[in-house]
């Protein structure tokens, strides 16, 4: 195994020395670089934290330049990889060590669980890991306004996937470098496509070896093996709107989730899980509990309100941003937004105070923020990651956060003091992290990994980590929820049993709260000021909550009142609980003299999606937004015991 291993980080020493310079950072140079944002530095007792040091690199694959920091190639390419540092100002003029080094994976594994270095003789070192044992490539640099030199250039001679890490080290021992964005690579021993934007490998008919499905801004073809390495196509076929794979191709993950031999395609949609397995010659939709929408939000509207009482943002049917601003006599105001950048998935509200009003992804798979510039709003794209998953979005008093396709966690905030963008990568501690985020939207955020492994978000808004809470069951991907006035998370067991799990004594425990095999289908938070309440919705529609009484005990009670639901379209608010019926109604219930009680509807010639949200906005006569068939937005106000009506735009 360590001989594969140091065969794969031969690359550090393939005909070629490694020379350090300190080339002009010329503009023609600068456009070729890839922004790996701002560093990291690490002290010598092993805290992180941020540094004002920027880490820049250039990728090119046979001559062509690379714009994102995780690269997918061949073994038969060619690549010539370029460091270049900016360092703080205070560092200038110091004496430091430079720092090359790599973590390394296996094709079919998913953590990188070894660690080499390259040393001042040029060789490879195993390395432990551990940054105090870390050898020095380069010594004697002396830092000026920049700092650049070669860390790759050749071939690669084996497969394998590579984070890449480099910076220098101070006299004092504490070492700043480019922790929350190395570059990644994944080298392969296959075909890949011209213009390939997505590649996915795994065994997924089952016959031991390895098959490939790769998309390119048009079609998606699938690979089979032919002699040993090497990958012979099968088929292709073209860009269908509807078409599963097609719609979630930039968020799908790969696992064998029924022991069956068979590596399935997995999305998250909604707070729902979906498995793709090949079946034959065709792709199939596994048990899941409902069919997910073929409709995205390139053909459909999602909203969210902004901060700061700003107004509402909507996806609109291009898959650009429209936004709305209450005016005079109850009438509403279109605002332009400039910079969208590819169509935008999802949006969500930012952080209180924020420099941004919204937080949303595109589809190619990048963070955005939008601020307002006078009449006007602009957007800008956060950070350089490119894999960001729609679905995981979520927003807390710390900033943005989002899970990648390989099951990271980024984080993003805007720094007011520095007037720029912070952004980190934090890669799971045991297994990919899977959507959805649970969130307060304040302090409390919480993630499950795809082993079903429950994460605490913990730290502060420039020093976060993530903390695995011992001592749970298996807990079942895409159910997660947060119980008001920290009476602990909800989730569901593999067995389709509702769970608490929550601190007593500092210590994390977990609480079954019912013996009814329920599998659910959404949990959401629920009224501010109610201890241990949740409201969920049954693979089947129907909905129930739950609640803590003086005595700590948290009862369970479905809510026939509602019917049967579209999960989607689940609110709680001030006002009590509004969902969208099969039929595509507003329905409302509230708690009234010890019961619930169903609101009267009027009677609307008109179709709901089930898509609402709670309004935010200061001085707006209204309870929620939501968004009818035909796509227009619309608030609903409850007046007495009637829900009233109106179309904004």
């Amino acid at each position: 195994m360590f001989k594969a291993m140091k065969k794969m980080l031969c690359f550090f020493s393939l005909g070629y020395l490694l020379l350090v310079s300190s080339l002009a950072y010329s503009d023609e140079i600068q456009a070729n670089w890839v922004d790996l944002g701002a560093g990291s530095v690490l002290s010598l007792n092993g805290q992180i934290a941020d540094t004002t040091d920027h880490f820049y690199a250039s990728i090119t694959v046979n001559g062509q330049a690379m714009t994102q920091e995780a690269v997918t190639l061949n073994l038969t390419d060619t690549v010539d990889i370029q460091a270049h540092i900016v360092p703080s100002a205070e560092q200038n003029g110091k004496t430091v060590e430079g720092l090359i080094y790599a973590e390394y994976r296996f094709l079919n594994q998913a953590n990188y669980q070894f660690g080499f270095l390259l040393n001042q003789q040029n060789q490879i070192e195993e390395w432990d890991r551990n940054p105090s044992t870390l050898v020095s490539r380069i010594t004697g640099q002396t830092l000026s306004d920049t700092w650049s030199f070669p860390l790759y250039q050749g071939q690669f001679v084996a497969t394998g996937g590579l984070k890449l890490f480099f910076g220098y080290r101070l006299s004092d021992g504490t070492v700043h470098f480019n922790a929350t964005h190395p570059l990644i690579l994944t080298i392969v021993n296959y075909p890949l496509i011209a213009g390939a934007e997505y590649v996915y490998t795994a065994d997924f008919d089952g016959d031991g070896q390895i098959e490939s499905l790769q998309f390119t801004a048009t079609e998606y073809s699938y690979w089979q093996v032919a002699d040993e390495q090497t990958l012979s196509k099968v088929w292709s076929e073209g860009a269908k709107v509807g078409d599963l794979l097609w719609t979630y191709r930039q968020q799908l993950q790969i696992a064998d989730t029924n022991q069956d031999g068979k590596d399935e395609l997995i999305f998250y949609q909604d707070n729902q899980r979906y498995r793709i397995q090949l079946m034959g010659m065709s792709w199939m939709l596994l048990d899941s509990p409902t069919s997910p929408t073929t409709e995205t939000c390139a053909t459909c509207y999602v909203i969210a309100t902004g901060s700061q009482n700003s107004g509402i943002f909507a996806i609109n049917t291009q898959g650009g941003l429209d936004y709305l601003i209450p005016a005079e006599n109850s009438s509403w105001q279109q605002l332009s937004v400039n910079g969208v950048v590819g169509r935008v998935l999802n949006i969500v509200q930012a952080e209180s105070d924020s420099y941004a009003r919204i937080y949303a992804i595109n589809d190619q798979g990048q963070l955005l923020a939008t601020a307002k510039q006078n009449e006007s709003i602009q957007v800008v794209v956060v950070g350089t990651r490119q894999d960001l998953v729609a679905s995981s979005l979520v927003v807390n008093a710390k900033g943005g956060f989002a899970l990648t396709q390989t099951g990271e966690l980024f984080h993003a905030y805007f720094n007011s003091q520095t007037n720029q963008w912070i952004t980190e990568t934090l890669p799971s501690i045991a297994g990919k992290l899977v959507a959805p985020l649970a969130t307060d939207g304040q302090e409390s955020l919480f993630v499950l990994s795809e082993q079903g492994s429950l994460f605490s978000v913990t730290g502060s808004m420039n020093l976060i980590s993530l903390k695995q809470i011992m001592g749970i069951p298996a807990l079942k991907t895409g159910v997660l929820a947060l119980g008001q006035l920290n009476s602990g998370v909800f989730a569901q067991n593999q067995a389709g049993l509702l769970v608490r799990i929550y601190q007593q004594a500092g210590v994390w425990t977990t609480e079954t709260l019912t013996t009814e095999a329920i599998y659910i289908n959404r949990l959401i938070s629920g009224e501010t000021g109610v201890s241990g309440k949740v409201y969920g919705v049954t693979n089947s529609g129907q909905v129930f909550n739950t609640w803590q009484d003086d005595n700590k005990a948290i009862h369970f009670n479905y809510l026939h009142e509602l019917g049967m639901i579209q999960a989607n379209s689940l609110l709680a608010n001030y006002r009590g609980v509004f969902a969208i019926d099969i039929q595509g109604k507003l329905i409302n219930i509230a708690f009234q003299d010890g019961f619930w009680q169903r609101q009267l509807i009027d009677v609307w010639d008109v179709t709901l999606r089930p898509y609402l949200i709670a309004n935010s906005l200061t001085g707006v006569n209204a309870d929620l937004f939501g968004i009818t068939a035909n796509n227009q937005i619309y608030s609903a106000l409850r007046n007495g015991n009637r829900l009233s009506f109106s179309p904004l735009w």
